[in-house]
């Protein structure tokens, strides 16, 4: 077994040796439809290939009646992390692949367990909907599945999810009064709120108030606790290139892959081309 987070994070730091030694261990001659699968996907690890993607499906689909749900979420689980990570690499078509994938586990009822959504999947899904500007579907994914988000703050995450939408696509009054409505103590739910709210004053151009919320914003993430480093160092990341747009300074967006999130690199990378060093 290869360590999914490793997967995650790209690290095939010793993935060679893993694959001999389930070579070594197995029959591949394709007499077991399990064996076949999992070296398929660990050809995908490995070589990172669209043909290799493509494969997996195929075989996931020839030989789906033999396998059981627990499996083949988890395959799908893959090719979701897959698409997640090729996608912050810039290969912008594994949004589309991504949306197409979590439409087809809802469809095989395979997307909620236990009536839990994983939360991943679902920023994930936000995320590369707005991407691929399927809005409408969206707001029916949210609407459906938000109940199986965590009960706590559940209401909170949706009203603040519809608020993206509607920002999203082109409606910033409506995501303003949406977002003026949510009260929230959470210090990660108020994170994604100051931001939204950073991100209309920038597009309303009102920068004097923009400047004021963004040193405002600097200030809480500098003396806020509870924030665990890494999302700290997320947030601060964002409030520094926010800071350089409205001065009119050149900035790489390429040096914070994976140092800010997918759905504000989406965003920046409307006012940020790829040139801008």
């Amino acid at each position: 077994m290869y360590n999914r987070r490793n997967v995650m994070n790209d690290n095939i730091l010793g993935l060679d040796t893993t694959v001999s030694s389930l070579e070594y261990a197995f029959d591949l001659d394709h007499s077991s439809e399990i064996i076949k699968i999992s070296n398929t996907l660990l050809s995908l690890i490995k070589h990172r290939r669209h043909t290799d993607y493509s494969l997996v499906q195929q075989v996931m689909n020839d030989i789906q009646h033999l396998l059981s749900d627990d499996f083949k979420v988890d395959i799908n689980t893959y090719l979701l992390n897959f698409c997640t990570n090729a996608f912050n690499r810039g290969e912008e078509i594994y949004a589309h692949e991504y949306i197409a994938l979590i439409k087809k586990m809802i469809k095989k009822e395979l997307l909620v367990k236990n009536k839990i959504l994983s939360q991943g999947k679902y920023i994930n899904t936000l995320t590369f909907a707005i991407a691929i500007r399927e809005m409408n579907w969206l707001r029916s994914f949210i609407k459906k599945f938000s109940k199986y988000l965590p009960q706590e703050n559940r209401e909170t995450i949706k009203m603040i999810d519809e608020a993206h939408i509607e920002f999203y696509d082109g409606n910033i009054e409506k995501a303003s009064i949406i977002l003026q409505k949510v009260k929230s103590q959470d210090p990660y739910l108020k994170i994604k709120c100051r931001k939204l709210l950073l991100q209309i004053h920038f597009e309303e151009g009102t920068y004097k108030l923009l400047n004021s919320e963004l040193e405002a914003m600097r200030n809480f993430f500098y003396r806020n606790q509870i924030l665990s480093e890494k999302k700290r160092v997320t947030a601060l990341n964002f409030i520094k290139i926010m800071k350089a747009l409205v001065n009119g300074d050149k900035v790489n967006l390429n040096q914070y892959k994976g140092k800010i999130t997918l759905l504000d690199r989406l965003w920046l990378s409307k006012y940020i081309k790829k040139d801008n060093r």
